[in-house]
This record gives structure tokens, C-alpha cells and sequence, in this order.
């Protein structure tokens, strides 16, 4: 086998450009639209601008393991289908080049992203996820404000629903309250109030927010009984710096000792078990997606018609991108609901673009 010093490092430079503007694009998307969905907490808490720079970081680093393997692979699409259209494959190949020789540098860097990506994914995207909860944690104690709307049942309180049926402009007084607490240690209560005032507090532990309700009663049901309660006057706190402050360990947070730790600790059939297994695996097939992506991107980009090659590179990748995510979220959802093992739910995207991966690279390898 022919190897070129010269032509594997111009594949290599090619391939290395189109993945930084690649993620540059992909990482712009991604926060816009983190941006929009994240705009109404930005906004009632007040986050200043130092503030919306650390969440987009955050956001940044917690989506760097996704947006690693989409620019590789619009990076190959773009940098093999621009050498096919311009009949740089076929120079290549005349010189004694094969096909391998020409994919060594899509595989060399492959498997430089799958690196990088694996260590994102356990260790720098977890620790980006929770800074950006503890921000928010943080945002939430040092200013409080009453985030419900009109007619719209409001559930971003700790276990608790509210629906407000009047709420005047500045968001003090409430007309025609309901307010439904479910949490795991107590039974279901449901508050009905004629009028409420909402108020806040700060002390040295944060800001307190709470509604005084006026002219109301308290429905308490257990697996017998129902006791209904008049009140003149009730508090219910709605934010309590404390619970701001404790972040649950879910998974996603964890690292990956963490996460061997958990399923070590936890019972092999427990729910904690299963997310801890699931998020596992589901790391380390993102991580190796950019290495998979290398063959199917490659066999794409060399076997598409030379005068349409540039056009298709770009609907390729969105096509493919969007494919393997699908896959990946339905595999998902069938590992969470016990449907199919983990193993086999988490890694049928990646063995499904596998085999077509190789499958258009012995394809490609004919022409």
C-alpha cells in the first residue's frame, strides 16, 4: 500500500478546518436554542451579564460531547465530497493511492475525537452540568419573584402546582388560588383560597418567597379518609434557599467513577441502577460515535455524483444526524421502560451505522 506524506497531511488540514467551523456551527445552534427555552429563567431571576456568559459556557462544555461526532462528520461529508467534486479522489488514486491510504486521515482523527469526546463526556460535560445548576441555585436565592401566569398551570416549584386565576400587573396579589402539594413524604393536599399575597424575605441563607392566603380551605386525602380545613390566614413557602441549595445527584451530573460507584452501591434490579447503567453506556456509544461516523461519512462522501456532491454533503449530514439521533432516543426510551436490555437498546444506533458504515466503505473502495 502507497502512503504520501504530503497527501495525508492535506486531507488532514482540510478535514481539520471544516471540523472547527463545523463546530462552530453546531455549538452556535445548540445555544441559541438552549438560549430561548433558558430566556424566562435568565430573565426572572435576573442573571446580569457575567452571569448569561457563565450559563452559555456551561451550556457549551455540557454539549461538546453531542456536538464533537455531528462536526466530525459534517467535516468528512465536506472535506471528501469537495476532493470527489473536484476529481482530487481520482488524481489521488491514479498516483498509486488506494482507498484505505485516502481514509487513513478520517481515521486518525476519528479516533482523536472519540478520545477527546469520551473525556468530555465523563468528566468536563458532568462538571459543566452541575455548575449551571448551581447557578441557578445561586441566581434563585439572591432574587425571588413569582414565575406563574394567568390560567396556566405553573409546576417549576419543588412538588408543588399552582394556578393562579387573577394576578395583578406587579405580581403582589392573587385572585382565586389553587395550590396542589405532592410530595413523596406527606399525602396529597390541595389549597383553595379566595385571595393571595405573595412576599419575599432575605436572610443570611438567601431569599425566601412565600404566598399568604386569605379566606380558603385545605383538602387532605389519605387511602381512607378526607379532611377538609378552613383558614382566615395561611403561608405557603414556594422558595426556600436550603432546597435551592441541594442539588439531587442524578446521574447526569455524575463522572464516571461516580457512576460505577452508584451502580456498585445500588441493587442490580433498582430503578438508580438502571439510569446509572443507562447513562453509562450511553457515554461511551456518544464517545465512539465520531470513530463509526468516520466510515459512514467517508463511503457517503466518495461514492455521491461528483456534480452534486457539495449540495449533498450538506443534506447528507442533516439527514444522517438526524437519523442516529432519532435511533438513539428511541433506544433510549426502550432501555428506560425495560423493553430491551441496555446493551443492546444503547448500541443498536451505533451497530445500525456501523454496518452501513462499512457497507459504503467496501463500496467505496470498488469505484
Amino acid at each position: 500500500m502507497f502512503f504520501s506524506k504530503k497527501a495525508f497531511f492535506y486531507i488532514l488540514t482540510d478535514l481539520l478546518t471544516n471540523l472547527f467551523f463545523g463546530m462552530v456551527i453546531f455549538l452556535f445552534l445548540i445555544v441559541m436554542i438552549q438560549s430561548f427555552s433558558l430566556s424566562e429563567d435568565i430573565i426572572n431571576f435576573g442573571a446580569d451579564i457575567p452571569s448569561v456568559i457563565k450559563i452559555i459556557s456551561y451550556i457549551s462544555l455540557s454539549f461538546l460531547p453531542i456536538i464533537i461526532p455531528m462536526s466530525l462528520l459534517f467535516a468528512l461529508l465536506m472535506t471528501y465530497s469537495r476532493l470527489n467534486m473536484e476529481s482530487e479522489l481520482i488524481a489521488l488514486k491514479s498516483l498509486g493511492l488506494s482507498t484505505k491510504t485516502l481514509f487513513l486521515p478520517a481515521l486518525v482523527i476519528s479516533l482523536g475525537c472519540s478520545f477527546i469526546s469520551s473525556q468530555l463526556s465523563f468528566y468536563i460535560a458532568p462538571w459543566g452540568q452541575k455548575k449551571m445548576a448551581q447557578l441557578f441555585s445561586e441566581l434563585a436565592q439572591s432574587r425571588v419573584k413569582l414565575n406563574i401566569k394567568e390560567g396556566v398551570f405553573t409546576t417549576k416549584f419543588k412538588d408543588v402546582v399552582v394556578y393562579a386565576d387573577k394576578i395583578s400587573r406587579d405580581k403582589s396579589e392573587i385572585d382565586r388560588l389553587f395550590i396542589y402539594n405532592d410530595a413523596k413524604d406527606i399525602n396529597p393536599i390541595a389549597i383553595v383560597a379566595q385571595k393571595g399575597f405573595f412576599k419575599t424575605q432575605k436572610d443570611t441563607t438567601g431569599a425566601f418567597g412565600f404566598i399568604k392566603l386569605t379566606d380558603g380551605h385545605i383538602h387532605k386525602t389519605s387511602e381512607s379518609s378526607h379532611t377538609k380545613v378552613s383558614f382566615n390566614e395561611n403561608i405557603i413557602n414556594l422558595y426556600d434557599p436550603k432546597k435551592f441549595g441541594s442539588i439531587k445527584k442524578k446521574p447526569i451530573l455524575m463522572s464516571l467513577p461516580e457512576i460505577k460507584k452508584t451502580m456498585i452501591d445500588s441493587e442490580k434490579n433498582s430503578r438508580i441502577h438502571l439510569k446509572a447503567e443507562i447513562e453509562l453506556n450511553k457515554r461511551w456509544a456518544l464517545s465512539l460515535a465520531s470513530l463509526i461516523f468516520s466510515f459512514i461519512g467517508f463511503g457517503i462522501a466518495t461514492i455521491i455524483q461528483k456534480r452534486q456532491s457539495k449540495s449533498n454533503g450538506f443534506v447528507a449530514c442533516a439527514v444522517l444526524i438526524i437519523v442516529y439521533w432519532l435511533l438513539f432516543v428511541s433506544s433510549e426510551n426502550l432501555a428506560k421502560n425495560n423493553k430491551l436490555p441496555v446493551m443492546i437498546s444503547l448500541w443498536s444506533a451505533n451497530m445500525i451505522y456501523f454496518i452501513t458504515g462499512l457497507y459504503l466503505f467496501n463500496k467505496s473502495s470498488k469505484i
